[in-house]
């Protein structure tokens, strides 16, 4: 594989939480470039100019791909042209990790990402927030989405047993991947969680250090915000996610992104 890692950022307009993303973005740019890697930032425009893209309607908003979603559609419609976009990069680069715009890598270069010996067609958590994929794997990928778009009935009860309820009450993209078993996982990237949360898997030690050997890739997605089991920074009280993750690199690694 090559030492590229991709994001994908478009502008969603009237989408709330839109806010301050192309700070975190740029952020997350700054951060990656800072580990040794090469960054490339997709849009939807390129996704949209993926073949497959033509067999159907990814705005079809009676398709189960969003039409029961509690996600706001025009959120969820780029979570999909976001896999798209990655699909389309990796069969014209070659293997490459993809990351969400609002995962930080805390240290993890490229020589230490190699050495791992990590398999293609990964996720690093089980948000599917980052992973590497291969062309092989971005066949599979897309496949499994048009499968669902579809309404293909051995897709349709692979999810029914995957969620502890009928299809119909909430799908995105991360529940159909994770249902079809797209992507194996493989834990190298954490979440901002504080407090409800067993010792093993906390990111941060009995000392309070955060680990950064275990978990060198850290997700600020927008539920840190939610609940009081993820945020508790007494000393931040700001809702842009740039700012909380400077002052994550700031407090918990001496380390700031510049």
């Amino acid at each position: 594989m090559n030492n590229t890692v991709v994001t994908y950022y478009t502008e969603i307009p009237d989408f709330k939480n839109s806010a301050n993303n192309k700070a975190l973005l740029e952020l997350w740019e700054k951060n990656w470039k800072s580990k040794g890697w090469n960054v490339v930032v997709l849009d939807d425009v390129y996704a949209k100019s993926h073949d497959k893209l033509k067999s159907f309607n990814i705005y079809d908003e009676t398709s189960l791909l969003v039409r029961n979603s509690r996600l706001d559609k025009k959120y969820l419609w780029n979570c999909y042209l976001r896999w798209f976009a990655y699909a389309k990069y990796v069969e014209e680069n070659g293997t490459c990790i993809w990351s969400d715009f609002d995962v930080m890598n805390c240290n993890l270069t490229t020589d230490q990402f190699h050495s791992k010996n990590i398999n293609v067609d990964s996720a690093f958590n089980g948000s599917l927030c980052s992973g590497i994929l291969s062309v092989e794997g971005s066949k599979i990928l897309l496949n499994n989405i048009k499968l669902l778009n579809e309404e293909n009935e051995d897709v349709v009860l692979k999810i029914n047993t995957f969620l502890p309820k009928v299809i119909d009450k909430d799908i995105n993209d991360m529940v159909i991947l994770m249902a079809l078993n797209t992507f194996k996982i493989n834990t190298i990237c954490t979440c901002l969680r504080i407090k409800g949360i067993d010792q093993e898997l906390s990111p941060f030690d009995v000392n309070g250090a955060y680990k950064k050997e275990k978990f060198p890739l850290i997700h600020f997605h927008h539920g840190i915000f939610s609940s009081p089991s993820f945020l508790n920074f007494p000393n931040i009280t700001s809702r842009n996610r740039a700012d909380i993750v400077n002052y994550f690199f700031d407090r918990y690694l001496n380390d700031l992104i510049s």
